[in-house]
């Protein structure tokens, strides 16, 4: 998480980007979250998608998620490496686990997109430290390093929509509108009842629509 935030900074500051308004999905929103935290002046708006930010008090679920499980699993088993390590040959059946409904959509080409990013093992370290993070817990330090009440509430305060496909089986659905809710009261969250966790690929045209009615109607109040 902290390689991926500095990163994202340092993208940033590189290019003396101000006002932005974030689009993230699964990890992308503790990242944006612990980016916000430290850069709050930075940020306009938040399009957020089967993801949360992690900086509400909302109770955590007391059964792992079935993606979560499965994590522990074989993580439990010292096998999550050999299966997670190999995302080349397995990240199909790996990708169906968290949930994606549109079946549909995989050719050999859509495939490749996803598998040819994991070439060898050392290319699947962040894939397989990821999920760790969470599971362990091994990201609450430093989501909480430097963290200031009055950058919270700065960050509350910012125009944000949650997009949620209903199906999701890694982030629980209840848990993180009700995360969302905690953060931003008054926003919206549009609920998408067939998508899995993967909501960029089952309902693509819905959310194309809903980005851009997001930043439309931002952009009246600038």
């Amino acid at each position: 998480l902290k390689t991926h935030v500095e990163n994202l900074s340092g993208l940033i500051d590189f290019l003396g980007l101000k006002n932005v308004t974030f689009i993230g999905q699964d990890w992308g929103g503790p990242i944006i979250g612990a980016y916000s935290i430290r850069n709050i002046k930075n940020v306009k708006s938040y399009f957020l998608i089967n993801t949360l930010f992690g900086y509400s008090r909302e109770e955590r679920p007391k059964n792992l998620s079935p993606w979560f499980k499965w994590i522990k699993k074989h993580h439990d088993e010292n096998t999550l490496d050999g299966i997670l390590g190999e995302l080349s040959s397995t990240l199909l059946s790996v990708m169906k686990i968290p949930n994606f409904t549109n079946n549909g959509i995989i050719t050999d080409t859509w495939i490749q997109a996803y598998s040819s990013q994991f070439p060898d093992r050392a290319s699947c370290i962040g894939a397989i430290n990821f999920p760790l993070d969470a599971l362990l817990n091994r990201m609450v330090p430093y989501v909480l390093e430097g963290f200031k009440i009055g950058d919270l509430k700065s960050l509350c305060s910012k125009p944000a929509v949650l997009a949620y496909g209903m199906q999701d089986k890694a982030i629980e659905p209840d848990y993180a509108i009700r995360d969302f809710k905690a953060l931003f009261p008054n926003s919206k969250v549009v609920k998408l009842p067939k998508a899995g966790h993967y909501s960029q690929e089952d309902e693509p045209e819905v959310l194309i629509n809903l980005i851009k009615d997001f930043v439309i109607e931002n952009n009246k109040h600038k």
